[in-house]
């Protein structure tokens, strides 16, 4: 039978079998990995909802916990923190065997503390759902074996941020003449503030504090403690030096040494002894940007000249530092002693903390974030803290982008490709965060000796999570690594943060990689993810990084008052007598200070303040600050009174910004952090320079001091009597 077909409706037909046979031969986008389905490797599986002592530990923890526990000794293929990442980290010195570190548990409300401490944690704060506590490396899984405890996490210390490198060598010239620059960071109309009355704490890498900038006129001290937590002299003197400190190690002995400002006083006049010393000259210079009195002068440099923002404040120092460029994660513990001094002499505190690491989600999570958000914040009269953003944002250590969900038609299910550069000898931790409401994908590519087949060709790991099953696979069977089930379950984490995020923490040896995101089901309402490198010297990220979200802990705590930096100051007259020029245009975001926001988009930093350059009091002991690279005095940068020194950083804009804050609560000590916060938002410059604002830079603005003096409300006298 002869068929009659409408032509009208074979050109479609014929039209969608020419499409089909197109796509079945165009070709596929090779810059992306195929689809997980395609896997032809190996697997392993875990919940999400691991209850055993080894799944409560953080990626961190667990390595920390083999590194001592194993007897098989270093391998090249596991990771390991290195001497001075344990010091740094993890606050351990030596060799000890099995050394105490201080972590986070998370804890249900049946947690009994008595038990907490008979498996071997000393506590010493409880936070809400959180204790704080000092544990033996050793005794870690067994204090996760107790039922409360859903989670540990350590206190991770944090670096000493290096001063940014001069953008240019500095231009020196005979000739003399007014410092150029923005109006310099002193000259603003105080209105008769000095900082009296209020103390100005300072946790850093100490102070040298025979400086003349933190004696008074008639020569009596103006810290009133100073604690150090790696002075011994306490104990080693039978307690003949010092006083007694507020910290306790686990088996109940003294933490460091504290010196009255009797004692102090009694070591300026050579009757007594003082033995911390500011051997990197980082805390002295915050010290006196916040609350130098200038006193300290020669060759008739005007008394005054290089003063802090805060001359007549009271100080409270603590020497943090380890000896090895960190700071420890004890001196998150002092802040509740700092506050509780303040008040028992009956004046307001503002706590400098500039510092900050990168092992957290950047979201105000971390442990100690938290920790500070306990300690100041509505309702806690005369109690602020101010966090330097860090000085990071000339550097590739975060990256990010989005993808789309698996579902058919769907063209971007995978993100785009992100370039990683491991160069640390042993590897490092590469940290990554989903939303929870995404069911999310990862796929790392190797390129050198890591995720590669016996001959060399990449291998593709992905990693999933849908729900609460949590996937690994390889592509194709691998060379390296050679058991991929342990790998996956030893160097590759996943956990929650709070209800909103996912935290991926995998280790990976040195070698080149991609890196892309992929939703792993329908299920993708987000699709965002960010990774990050939180030892930022141990890689970097290529193609894909970005210049945002990079803020440092604790400086994304939603009650600290974190502060970004900006060029004020191009020139200065240094101890040769001549003066010390760099071409800069003032006024400007300095290119290293850390963008914002947080990943949640709270505004981090919430202001920018002078910073390159600030004069600040030289550590006579310092032997890093004031030197050049080779031991050499840093003549251009060391003022011409030969006791004060150029310096930059948001380790220099925080102090200033603490200074300034010191002034408000000596205007009105029963403000609390958060109406001292939006007392500088509200009053914050806004020019051509910083553009709209809030932005990643500059938060809401330039700090203005004169403005947020004027603003800042006078207390609120006692209730006037009903006439009878």
């Amino acid at each position: 039978m002869k068929r009659n077909f409408c032509r009208g409706a074979l050109v479609p037909i014929v039209i969608a079998a020419m499409l089909m046979a197109s796509m079945a031969f165009a070709p596929q986008d090779e810059s992306k990995p195929p689809h997980l389905r395609a896997a032809q490797g190996p697997g392993a599986n875990k919940s999400a909802r691991g209850s055993s002592a080894a799944d409560k530990l953080s990626m961190p923890l667990k390595v920390h916990y083999r590194q001592f526990a194993d007897t098989r000794g270093s391998r090249a293929d596991e990771p390991e923190f290195s001497e001075q990442e344990l010091s740094n980290l993890f606050g351990i010195e030596g060799q000890e065997k099995n050394p105490s570190i201080e972590v986070a548990f998370k804890i249900d409300g049946s947690a009994d503390p008595a038990a907490l401490e008979k498996a071997g944690a000393k506590i010493r704060l409880r936070a809400g759902d959180m204790i704080y506590a000092s544990v033996p490396v050793l005794a870690l899984q067994r204090v996760a074996q107790q039922p409360a405890v859903t989670s540990i996490k350590p206190m991770m210390g944090a670096r000493i941020p290096t001063p940014p490198k001069d953008k240019a060598i500095p231009q020196m010239m005979r000739e003399t003449r007014e410092t150029r620059g923005e109006n310099m960071a002193g000259e603003f109309d105080r209105q008769r503030l000095t900082g009296k009355g209020v103390v100005v704490a300072i946790i850093d890498t100490g102070i040298d504090w025979s400086h003349q900038d933190f004696v008074n006129a008639d020569g009596t001290s103006r810290i009133l403690y100073l604690y150090d937590l790696f002075d011994p002299s306490w104990t080693s003197s039978s307690g003949r030096i010092g006083t007694q400190p507020p910290l306790v190690d686990k088996n109940n002995k003294p933490i460091g040494t504290v010196y009255t400002k009797a004692q102090i006083n009694a070591a300026l006049k050579g009757q007594g002894t003082v033995a911390s010393k500011d051997v990197v000259g980082h805390g002295t210079a915050c010290a006196g940007t916040a609350a130098g009195n200038g006193r300290a002068t020669a060759k008739g440099v005007l008394p005054g000249t290089y003063k802090g923002i805060a001359p007549e404040a009271d100080l409270i120092i603590v020497k943090a530092e380890d000896g090895k460029g960190g700071i420890s994660s004890l001196g998150y513990y002092t802040v509740e002693w700092i506050l509780a001094t303040a008040k028992s002499v009956g004046k307001p505190a503002v706590i400098n903390m500039s510092f900050g690491s990168h092992f957290s989600s950047h979201e105000g999570d971390a442990p100690q974030e938290r920790m500070l958000d306990t300690f100041v914040g509505p309702g806690k009269p005369g109690a602020v803290i101010a966090v330097s953003a860090g000085n990071e944002g000339r550097e590739s250590f975060h990256a990010g982008g989005t993808f789309g969900p698996d579902r058919p038609g769907q063209a971007d299910n995978f993100s785009n490709g992100i370039e990683l550069f491991v160069t640390g000898s042993k590897g490092t931790f590469i940290t990554s965060y989903f939303s929870a409401g995404d069911d999310w994908g990862l796929a790392i590519v190797g390129r050198d000796t890591f995720f590669v087949d016996p001959t060399g060709s990449p291998v593709v790991f992905y990693l999933s999570r849908v729900g609460e099953d949590i996937g690994g696979k390889l592509s194709k069977p691998a060379k390296a690594p050679q058991n991929f089930s342990q790998y996956f379950k030893e160097q590759v984490e996943v956990d929650s943060v709070g209800d909103k995020t996912h935290e991926v923490t995998i280790w990976l040896p040195k070698g080149s990689y991609d890196i892309y995101g992929f939703g792993a089901s329908p299920k993708v309402p987000s699709g965002r993810f960010d990774l990050y490198i939180p030892q930022t010297h141990s890689g970097s990220f290529g193609k894909g990084n970005e210049a945002k979200f990079m803020v440092g802990s604790p400086g994304n705590s939603a009650n600290v008052i974190t502060v970004g930096a900006y060029d004020f100051r191009s020139s200065w007259t240094n101890v040769e007598g001549s003066q010390t020029f760099y071409n800069m245009k003032v006024g400007t975001i300095s290119n290293y200070s850390s963008p914002g926001f947080r990943r949640d988009n709270l505004v981090k930093p919430e202001i920018a303040a002078p910073a390159t350059y600030t004069i600040s009091p030289l550590s006579k002991d310092s032997a890093e600050m004031g030197r050049n690279s080779d031991g050499t005095p840093n003549k251009a940068n060391i003022t011409d009174d030969g006791f004060h020194l150029a310096w930059q950083g948001t380790s220099a804009s925080a102090p200033y910004t603490a200074g300034v804050i010191a002034l408000i609560l000596q205007k009105n000590p029963t403000l609390d952090a958060v109406q001292v916060k939006e007392i500088l938002k509200k009053t914050a410059i806004r020019d051509d320079l910083t553009g709209a604002t809030p932005n990643v830079y500059w938060g809401y603005g330039k700090l203005n001091p004169p403005a947020a003096i004027r603003e800042t409300p006078a207390p609120a006298g006692p209730p006037r009597r009903k006439a009878q």
